[in-house]
């Protein structure tokens, strides 16, 4: 799209010199040198971004059940080459540390509380992505996860 506009831009430029309208040549090629230039420096796309991930109110603290479910999606995994270990992907920690606190604070309120992950073998890695993000994040005594039989 940029491109695109750049080009007519600078073909209604040469359109006009080729009339002889050297004043309107002129706008059009400073509009087209102007426009290459704020593009090269990333004024449009920050103007266009600003409000795209606006900062939003405190989250609402959850109301917990007698019976909490709290559901982990899968964000891939990330195979070890040397280690031949699968782990959880990049993308995954931040689900990780929310799922953490998600889980801490149910236990706290005194509430029953079961962490479902979810994921597939999108990578054929051989371990499903849940299987994965589990054997990463339910060590024995961390944060008070056990394994359902």
């Amino acid at each position: 799209m940029t491109f695109i506009l750049l080009l007519v831009l600078l073909l209604i430029a040469a359109g006009c010199a080729l009339l002889k309208w050297v004043r309107t040549s002129g706008f059009f090629c400073c509009a087209a040198g102007l426009f290459f230039w704020s593009v090269g420096s990333g004024l449009p796309a920050q103007w266009l971004l600003t409000d795209l991930q606006a900062a939003y109110a405190n989250d609402a603290p959850p109301e917990w059940g007698k019976r909490n479910a709290i559901v982990m999606l899968g964000a891939g995994t990330v195979q070890i080459p040397d280690a031949h270990q699968v782990e959880a992907g990049t993308l995954a920690y931040a689900r990780i540390l929310k799922t953490f606190a998600l889980y801490q604070a149910c236990r706290k309120s005194g509430q029953r509380c079961t962490v479902i992950v979810s994921g597939g073998d999108a990578q054929h890695h051989g371990l499903f992505g849940s299987g994965g993000l589990w054997r990463h994040i339910a060590r024995p005594g961390r944060c008070g996860f056990r394994a359902a039989a």
